[in-house]
Order: structure tokens, then C-alpha cells, then sequence
């Protein structure tokens, strides 16, 4: 008879198996561990802390590693709603502040230095994006 499981009688529990018969079980929970923590310690990125308070960022980021090891969907949860805010926030601030075109001379420079160089300037300006402006700025006139 077929018995997807397996037999009762063969079917062994697993048990405690010490380190010198081969990698052990706790070798293997350790370092399962290990690499856990070390991840959720490096993805936690808390916000600056308060002036004076700066000594309790330590604990603070415990706390989070504690909570990322045991209910790592609410680390998760409280990052996605923090990126909802800070869109928001971006929304809010790029239509009160609309972005203003980088002018031809910065261009001209940027692409000197990434051509001679050999460096990138942390510029965000595409070339569709000057001859745009290059478009609006004569149709004004």
C-alpha cells in the first residue's frame, strides 16, 4: 500500500546531533542565526535621533533587530509605510517647487568632465531633457 508519509516504523524524529559525527545542530542553528541578525541589522536604517539622544540609537537598533527576528512583516510594513510618506512628501514639495532647467554651461561642463575625465557628476539631466528646455525657452520668445 502506498503511504505518502512513509511507515510509522521507519520513520525516524529528528534528535540533537553533536558536532564531531559532522556539521552538528547547533552549528547549523547557529549560524542560521548569524546570518539572520547580521541581515536585519544591516536592512534596519533608523532615522537620525533626537540632539542628545544620540547614545540610545544603539538600543533603538536592537529593539528593531529583535522585532526583525521575530516579526520581520512589521519591519517590513513600517518601511513601506515610511516610503508612502516620504512620496507623498516629494509630491507635495515638487509641485510647490517646481524642478528649474540645468543650464547649457552646466551641461557643456558635465560633459567635459565625464568625457576628459573619465567621471560622473551626480547630475540628473538627460540630453531629451536640454532639448526640451531648448524647445520651450524659443518657443517663448
Amino acid at each position: 500500500m502506498f503511504a505518502p508519509f512513509g511507515n510509522q516504523t521507519s520513520n525516524q524524529t529528528a534528535t540533537w546531533h553533536p558536532e564531531p559525527r559532522g556539521r552538528g545542530t547547533f552549528s547549523i542553528l547557529s549560524s542560521c542565526l548569524t546570518t539572520l541578525t547580521l541581515c536585519v541589522w544591516t536592512a534596519v536604517h533608523l532615522n537620525l535621533p533626537e540632539q542628545g539622544k544620540q547614545h540610545l540609537q544603539k538600543y533603538r537598533k536592537a529593539g528593531w533587530l529583535v522585532l526583525g527576528l521575530l516579526a520581520p512583516e512589521i519591519v517590513a510594513w513600517n518601511a513601506w509605510e515610511q516610503y508612502l510618506k516620504a512620496s507623498r512628501a516629494t509630491r507635495k514639495f515638487n509641485d510647490a517647487y517646481p524642478k528649474t532647467p540645468t543650464p547649457r554651461w552646466h551641461r557643456r561642463v558635465w560633459l567635459y568632465c565625464k568625457e576628459r575625465l573619465g567621471c560622473c557628476l551626480p547630475v540628473d539631466v538627460t540630453v531629451d531633457q536640454v532639448s526640451a528646455y531648448r524647445n520651450w525657452s524659443t518657443d517663448l520668445n
